[in-house]
């Protein structure tokens, strides 16, 4: 009886789980989607947004001769990777490029989040305080600096609490 208590709470859980991440998703993805429509934000290199193939190609030689007259590149390799495979899968789907630049903030958004979540979980903290922790983090004012010009430098935020809650667990082990 006690085990069947048990796996009812790990599936209470799970569900609850479940139910917070799609919130999340949707307190994340949503805003960003609704707002202005088909207009894209000014974010780090215009021509990763808009030609991600010749970027990932150029990204290969240290000089580049399509900007300006020719420059020794220096922030190529900072956005070679995560950011040009994410545009250059959703040029390769047909997606718009203002749809793509949407869905890459909000995923950062959501690992900020998604992170808050795990470290409140590894500190045991309660649902609703965990959840509520997981919003401010993901929607603080921070973000707005850098979510339309650079959003490349959002990766460390979104990673520091997964960083923190991985390091906790190691040291506990």
């Amino acid at each position: 009886m006690t085990r069947l208590g048990a796996r009812g709470r790990a599936a209470l859980r799970a569900r609850t789980s479940a139910a917070v991440h799609a919130a999340l998703a949707v307190i994340c993805w949503g805003p960003l989607l609704a707002t202005a429509p088909g207009r894209v934000a000014a974010d780090t290199r215009q021509h990763l947004l808009i030609d991600p193939s010749g970027f990932m190609d150029r990204a290969r030689s240290l000089w580049d001769p399509m900007v300006h007259l020719g420059t020794v590149t220096h922030q190529n390799l900072g956005l070679l990777v995560p950011m040009a495979p994410w545009y250059w899968m959703g040029d390769a789907l047909g997606i718009p490029v203002w749809v793509t630049q949407r869905l890459w903030v909000g995923a950062i958004l959501f690992a900020a989040a998604a992170g808050v979540l795990h470290l409140g979980r590894t500190l045991a903290w309660d649902l609703a305080g965990t959840t509520a922790s997981a919003v401010v983090y993901a929607l603080s004012p921070y973000v707005l600096q850098y979510a339309t010009r650079t959003s490349v430098l959002l990766l460390p935020f979104a990673g520091l609490p997964w960083m923190l809650s991985l390091t906790i667990r190691a040291g506990r082990t």
